[in-house]
């Protein structure tokens, strides 16, 4: 399938997470609700950074996770496959269909691969290969994990 303007448009925004760049400003990570690899960085600028770079807000678009010069760069990036390291393919191979908890997944993979996991789980999620969601936990909420669905290992 072909991913258009007419497709980023028709889904939403919504909320991944938050940057601090320090004394010069935050950010505010958002991914597209239907084509997850389409994120976005929301930047503010401030202090020297502000001056720096002139203006005082930036939208920065991103793809699987890296920067792209513009939303229709985005647009083309996103009809190319994404590309999977060997250690995301690695992990991949092991998350289940079915949601489990992130931590526990982590903890037993790691062992179990002898990788870092982290930075595999992130680049799947960015690549849109995994979907995360905070389920009711104690004390805190907690992260559960799935294989997005339709992704298969390696692909």
């Amino acid at each position: 399938m072909t991913i258009t303007l007419d497709d980023v448009k028709a889904g939403k925004l919504r909320d991944d997470g938050h940057m601090n760049y320090g004394p010069n400003g935050s950010g505010w990570l958002m991914q597209h609700s239907a084509i997850p690899r389409l994120t976005c960085i929301d930047r503010g600028y401030a202090g020297a950074a502000r001056q720096a770079a002139g203006l005082p807000f930036e939208r920065v678009w991103c793809v699987d996770g890296m920067p792209v010069a513009s939303l229709e760069a985005a647009i083309d990036a996103l009809n190319v496959p994404p590309v999977f390291t060997d250690e995301e393919r690695t992990v991949l191979e092991h998350v289940p269909v079915e949601w489990v908890e992130r931590v526990a997944f982590s903890e037993r993979i790691a062992a179990k691969a002898g990788l870092p996991i982290g930075p595999a789980l992130e680049g799947l999620h960015r690549k849109g290969a995994l979907e995360t969601a905070f389920r009711p936990g104690e004390p805190f909420a907690t992260v559960w994990i799935r294989r997005a669905p339709g992704e298969e290992a390696g692909e």
